[in-house]
């Protein structure tokens, strides 16, 4: 490569890690079904490598630098992850100041068309939209806890502490007749700015693990790719629980039904023995730790290079056209998230198995640069769970105080990604920036044991303040690998969110280890 073409490409490649670092970048390989690591990273390599380079670099009419075919790659790559907020699927909560004077409503369309109950004439200021990550489900709703049918086979009296709460709260009426209208409250709307009632739960979400990627050339265009990790996670409160209804100026509230409910009762019955009343309806709100092994990808590869304008003038640019696509499938390897366990995260697609699909383009220029594209799509079979957390009020969000079997049929993923990459662009070293738009689509639910107890808990539910399971996310990953000598090369990947809806907005650092015979 030219000095000229070096210098240029260089100040190029410094200006886009530039502007990585003031925007937030992130990550790449299989698209996932779980928002707290989305879109796996397994390597610092250019994640289409596909043990092709000293093949090109022959073509290229380059001198071989490698010396022996690549038959087999191995990259160990230990790697660290970490977030303290996620980002809804739209603008969820007002300011705080704004909540507790009272002033979201008029301006309902700066708030993304979500109105209040009773909205004065103000206009409403711009909503949040970073959130705790406890929070990423909504607020938790204590007097939801209360609220809704009571499931069959469930007697109330035998959980002491939601008995007290009842008989404290609601004296006088009988549990499974409280309604919404009972804990609504027209000036503390729970769908603009949830306080009275409700506890907010900010938390620390950490990954840290080791990963590796395998590959190896098995016949002409055709190779196999070998992904997996051992990881470790934790999610634990920082630092505690934050109760709403403490920030709210009035110590007790008028519903819409108007009944009154005291501050002092809720602090009292319901957040202060908070996490012995979660442990009798059969919930753990305790910090979460835990290690093991993830998800296990296989794939098969093609890709075959074609050469364009090595036979004409040199005035025109000399490139490789490089079709590919990989097919593989994903083994549920990795712990589910245990719905007892409110903090717990999957260690991969939730206990559900995936087939997986991709193609791309890949524009290998001589003497400069690769340009290239990618679409790939993830599909994953449904998945049956004896303790699913579903609402049996509307109002409910966050924890819900009942469980029952459900088959659970996540929503298919697809992402598309444009990649840049320059091979030994400064000496022995190469660079790789990927940009990766990925969409997963709701998840389907259905009751095992169809109970009346429960509402419907699709996302097409209007009044249904559960989960939304739909999720997106703009990621990208910049990549830096120096190759010590032809079989052994270091390397450094630095990932970080773009953009991102109902997702933990999370960072990760990888070193990777690459080896290649």
């Amino acid at each position: 490569m030219s000095v000229v073409k070096k210098q240029r490409l260089v100040s190029f490649i410094a200006a886009l890690l530039a502007l990585a670092i003031v925007t937030n970048t992130i990550q790449a390989q299989w698209p996932t079904n779980s928002r707290n690591d989305p879109f796996k990273v397994f390597t610092s390599v250019d994640p289409q490598y596909f043990l092709y380079e000293r093949e090109k670099q022959l073509m290229f009419g380059m001198p071989d630098e490698k010396g022996t075919p690549e038959r087999v790659m191995i990259s160990l790559s230990p790697f660290g992850q970490n977030a303290n907020y996620a980002k809804p699927l739209g603008a969820t909560y007002c300011p705080p100041d704004a909540a507790l004077n009272n002033i979201c409503g008029a301006g309902a369309a700066s708030c993304n068309t979500i109105a209040c109950s009773s909205p004065p004439a103000l206009t409403c200021p711009p909503c949040i939209n970073s959130i705790p990550l406890g929070d990423i489900d909504g607020r938790w709703n204590l007097l939801g806890l209360l609220a809704g049918a009571i499931p069959a086979g469930i007697d109330v009296s035998t959980i002491p502490l939601l008995s007290k709460a009842f008989s404290t709260i609601f004296n006088g009426i009988q549990p499974g007749t409280v309604t919404s209208s009972m804990i609504e409250f027209a000036s503390q709307d729970p769908t603009c700015k949830p306080l009275f009632g409700y506890v907010s739960v900010p938390l620390r979400y950490r990954k840290k693990g080791i990963r590796w990627d395998v590959e190896a050339q098995i016949c002409g265009d055709f190779g196999l790719q070998f992904e997996g990790g051992v990881v470790e996670i934790s999610q634990v409160l920082s630092p505690c629980f934050n109760n709403l209804t403490t920030a709210v100026a009035s110590d007790s509230m008028v519903a819409c039904a108007g009944n009154t409910i005291n501050a002092s009762d809720i602090n009292c019955t319901l957040f202060d023995p908070l996490v012995p009343l979660a442990k009798q309806l059969g919930m753990n709100i305790c910090n979460f730790t835990k290690w093991g092994i993830e998800d296990l990808y296989l794939a098969l590869y093609w890709r075959h290079a074609h050469t364009i304008n090595f036979n004409r003038d040199l005035s025109w640019a000399r490139m490789l056209l490089i079709p590919f696509i990989r097919a593989g499938g994903s083994i549920a390897t990795g712990h589910i998230k245990d719905p007892s366990v409110i903090f717990s995260l999957p260690f991969g697609n939730n206990g559900s198995n995936a087939v997986n699909f991709s193609a791309g383009m890949n524009f290998d220029f001589v003497e400069t640069v690769e340009i290239g594209t990618e679409v790939g799509y993830s599909h994953f079979f449904k998945k049956d769970f004896d303790n699913y957390r579903a609402p049996t009020n509307v109002l409910q969000s966050g924890i819900f105080p009942y469980s029952t079997p459900a088959h659970v049929q996540p929503g298919d993923t697809a992402f598309v990604a444009g990649k840049l990459a320059a091979y030994h662009f400064l000496d022995r070293l190469s660079f790789c920036f990927q940009w990766v738009y990925v969409h997963h689509r709701k998840d389907h639910v259905k009751l095992i044991n169809p109970d009346p107890a429960f509402i419907d808990i699709d996302d097409n539910n209007p009044l249904a303040k559960c989960n939304n399971t739909a999720w997106r996310a703009q990621l990208g990953n910049i990549a830096f690998t120096y190759d010590v000598s032809p079989n052994l090369g270091l390397g450094f990947l630095w990932q970080q969110m773009f953009h991102v809806r109902n997702v933990y907005n999370s960072t990760t650092v990888m070193f990777t280890l690459n080896l290649i015979f």
